[in-house]
């Protein structure tokens, strides 16, 4: 019998504090709340950026959640990853999408190494609820990402305007 079926293993939190993306370390062994599309839970612990389990994408996989938002409010939507090849057309891309009135944002992962990348995005008066995405671009290797948070982001800080001299 095993130490999960005896309740014996430990299982890391389900979510981050503060993120509105439930389980996006994918420590529950599923995708809660995420829709996959050739994407697979892999349970190597290698393969994982934390704990011990990750998303594997195969080329042209991806995954895809719809998340809560408030109107006009500032977020960021951070992931880590790593693709098996280093080649820039064979790279991961995470972003946002159904932002009203804006075009889809998107950056890329093509480290070797897991290495977490934000993407910041500000929600319109309308704006209740967008899709995150990752998704592994064409190419022969594999893509991996875990550790998945979208939390409330402040707006970056105006640098104070110099002192006046004293007269």
């Amino acid at each position: 019998v095993s130490a999960f079926a005896l309740g014996l293993a430990t299982v890391a939190p389900a979510s981050t504090p503060d993120s509105l993306v439930e389980d996006g370390s994918f420590e529950l062994g599923g995708f809660s709340g995420f829709k996959s599309f050739g994407a697979v839970i892999t349970q190597r612990a290698e393969e994982a950026s934390s704990g011990k389990y990750a998303v594997k994408l195969p080329p042209g996989a991806g995954i895809v959640c719809t998340i809560p938002v408030k109107p006009n409010t500032r977020y960021e939507y951070r992931v880590w990853g790593r693709a098996l090849s280093s080649n820039p057309q064979e790279g991961i891309r995470v972003g946002v999408n159904r932002l009203k009135g804006q075009k889809p944002i998107n950056r890329g992962i093509t480290t070797l190494e897991y290495t977490a990348r934000s993407v910041f995005f500000t929600t319109g008066p309308e704006d209740t609820k967008v899709d995150i995405f990752a998704f592994r671009d064409g190419g022969m290797s594999d893509g991996f990402v875990d550790d998945i948070t979208v939390k409330e982001a402040p707006l970056a800080e105006t640098p104070a305007a110099p002192a006046e001299a004293a007269k």
